[in-house]
């Protein structure tokens, strides 16, 4: 029996023919490409299906799309993926943001660290807050940047599970759910120890030590530490070239790749109770330099930022019919900016000094919110939500030895100074008070349909409103073919940096509005026991993005159209191998330009190749396909060339002593030049990335 037909090959082949980035594609990395319309006839070919290799193929539940019924991720409304841990650490991934990289239609850039979801961010201004991230459920946007410095450099070792929503979630999960929803679910079982050491002089060491109470409670407890001198990474010029000033830059010279991380988790669950704290103290050097001028300095922790979050949630089965989910958070967030350079001294024949900055910004964040959900109609399940947010900037301070208040007649060039003189940021005293409504149904049309229908409206205190709507339907044609459909809404609400910021390096402008989003999408999943195919067609418009204009004040732009089609490949050959593999076409398009978005990427590709013949030993390829990155309308630059990476991991498990696993990998094995664009006027040879890595990693099951 087929279950993908000679007729569905045919259309898929029409597809590709059609599409002209497949066109350009092709000749640039036609061996990828071709593995993966191999794999593909290979679905078709292959019908002697047999339920010993399920653990390769597995069933991955989760109930991140609609927070009710936990269920396999092709059969949750709307686009899910769901990554474990152990596989990620098989496959070499060493940190969250190299698993996000592996994801159909995610790219995560080097600089600036934030993901890019279906040419949609990467660049400043059109990168951050537009993608939700969670640690076990629990949001850490914040009010005030909404940058993210800490969930993507947390260690694989941590995870359990990574939960992805690709495409809006605010109908579920509120403003800047924009793009995507990213929830890191971390261990909660399971004692063990870990290090790893590598290239860089970069190191991990922790461990998770999981315990029973005598009252039938659970604790985990998970502690690490790292640390990284950064890789050595070339900068023939900076900004300061396009303004005439490189005799006075820092280049050529290196950037300040150094970072370090601290990492504690804890959790406790007991029935129906679960208490959680999270600590996370993260440290970096200022990279290519918060103004795009080399830095000085190449080694030295420059930026900190702690985040603390406790949080209790409790669930009660209020009757036969009905259950009550209560939740509450504390977090407290707090960034430091160590004396970070802007222009050097004898810049212009101005600043008798280097331009230098010591800054401070926080958050304090007290949240509740109270889940009903109803299954006494049948074949529904309602849940309604209601969740209320306080948020208030804390610790704000800035000094410098630049006048902000006053530039030199005649000169966009502000005073200088003859010490650091503090000066206020302008949302000193900022808060923002959020209510959250939002009501869900999910019910059956017959035996074959599931349809999801739900709405969220959010408050905010200093922004207005929005509403969110979602519509599903997911289809199981029998129990090999599926189709989904889904049309959402989301909102990215403006923060408090883009509202009230004074400083004339970045003017906030209150008169901005909420970004939002409108996504239609469309898939067909075709599994068995030995694979998983998924392609999926999407179309996106984007409104009133917020982005610096000319004059270094933000504004709101005009729509920008998002299209593209994805397909995903998973499938186990015989008893030893195994085949992933994505390919991502995106098309994006600025109307007021008719140009794509500056660093958005047109074609992404990933394939990996996972060999196992006994288990004990496994041997991983991954291959990493990055095409272009568009430049832009007023960029001149041609497009920044595509690359490929390959990445090598050997796993041997249980190695002399029982327990005890060896990873063994080698990242960018071919030693590719890998760059990631830089805004125009700013690193004419754009941000270079790491060449050629080793590392060494052990861990020990207790």
């Amino acid at each position: 029996m087929e279950y993908l037909s000679n007729r569905e090959l045919k259309q898929f082949n029409t597809i590709m023919n059609n599409q002209q980035s497949i066109k350009r594609f092709l000749p640039l990395h036609g061996c990828v490409a071709l593995a993966m319309l191999f794999t593909v006839s290979a679905v078709a070919q292959n019908n002697d299906e047999d339920d010993a290799l399920l653990t390769m193929i597995a069933l991955l539940e989760t109930d991140i799309s609609t927070k009710t019924d936990l269920r396999d991720q092709d059969y949750q409304p709307g686009l899910v993926t769901v990554l474990t841990g152990e596989e990620l650490i098989a496959r070499g991934a060493r940190d969250v943001g190299e698993a996000i990289n592996l994801v159909a239609g995610l790219h995560l850039p080097s600089e600036p660290n934030t993901a890019v979801i279906r040419g949609i961010g990467g660049l400043s201004g059109f990168a951050t807050g537009k993608t939700k991230f969670l640690i076990n459920g629990i949001a850490m946007d914040t009010v005030f940047s909404s940058e993210e410095r800490s969930i993507l450099p947390l260690s694989i070792e941590h995870v359990e599970r990574i939960e992805i929503i690709r495409g809006p979630g605010s109908s579920v999960y509120g403003g800047n759910a924009y793009l995507g929803v990213i929830n890191v679910v971390t261990h909660k079982t399971g004692s063990r120890v870990f290090a790893r050491y590598e290239s860089f002089n970069t190191g991990l060491l922790g461990g998770m030590f999981a315990y029973q109470h005598a009252n039938g409670g659970n604790s985990a407890l998970q502690i690490s530490t790292s640390f990284s001198d950064g890789p050595d990474l070339d900068v023939p010029a900076d900004g300061l070239a396009a303004l005439g000033q490189a005799a006075v830059s820092n280049a050529p010279g290196q950037s300040n790749e150094k970072s370090r991380q601290t990492v504690l988790l804890y959790n406790y669950q007991m029935d129906s109770f679960s208490l959680g704290l999270q600590w996370i103290d993260t440290g970096t050097g200022d990279g290519f330099g918060v103004r795009n001028f080399l830095p000085s300095d190449s080694d030295r922790i420059a930026i900190e930022q702690t985040e603390l979050s406790i949080d209790a949630a409790y669930k009660q089965q209020h009757s036969e019919h009905t259950t009550l989910d209560y939740f509450a958070q504390y977090r407290q967030n707090r960034r430091d900016f160590d004396e970070v350079e802007g222009l050097p001294a004898g810049a212009f024949g101005i600043y008798p000094t280097t331009q230098i900055a010591s800054s401070s910004d926080g958050e304090d964040r007290l949240g509740a919110g109270i889940d009903l959900t109803y299954r006494g109609i049948k074949g529904h399940t309602i849940l309604l939500g209601l969740e209320a947010v306080h948020a208030e900037a804390a610790n704000i301070s800035l000094r410098t030895n630049i006048d902000l208040n006053n530039n030199i007649p005649g000169t966009p060039f502000p005073f200088p100074l003859p010490g650091l003189t503090p000066f206020p940021l302008g949302y000193e005293d900022r808060d923002r008070d959020i209510l959250g409504i939002y009501l869900q149904d999910e019910f059956r049309l017959g035996e074959k349909i599931d349809i999801t229908a739900g709405v969220r409206f959010d408050d905010y205190s200093d922004v207005g409103s929005n509403t969110s709507p979602r519509l599903a339907a997911v289809y199981r044609h029998n129990d090999r073919n599926l189709f989904k459909v889904q049309y959402a809404e989301a909102f990215r609400p403006p923060t408090f940096v883009e509202l009230y910021s004074v400083a004339n390096t970045f003017v906030g402008n209150p008169d901005i509005v909420a970004e939002t989003i409108r996504t239609a999408e469309a898939s067909y999943i075709f599994k068995t026991d030995k694979s998983v195919f998924r392609t999926t067609v999407y179309h996106s418009l984007a409104d009133d993005l917020i982005a610096l204009d000319q004059n270094l004040r933000y504004q709101n732009l005009d729509e920008v159209t998002s299209r593209g089609v994805e397909f995903e490949i998973e499938r186990v050959i015989g008893d030893a191998f195994k085949v992933s593999a994505n390919l991502s076409l995106n098309e994006t398009e600025d109307d007021a330009t008719g140009e794509p978005l500056a660093g958005s990427v047109d074609q992404l590709a990933t394939l990996s190749l996972i060999y196992q013949p006994i288990s004990r030993y496994s041997l991983v390829t991954d291959i990493l396909v990055t095409g272009d990155r568009n430049r832009g309308a007023i960029d001149p630059r041609t497009e920044l060339d595509g690359q490929t990476v390959v990445n090598l991991t050997f796993n041997w498990f249980d190695v002399g002593v029982a327990g005890v696993d060896l990873r063994l990998g080698v990242y960018n094995l071919l030693d590719e030049d890998v760059a990631d664009p830089a805004p125009v006027g700013t690193y004419p040879f754009d941000y270079p990335a790491a060449g050629r890595a080793v590392s060494i990693s052990l861990i020990k099951r207790i």
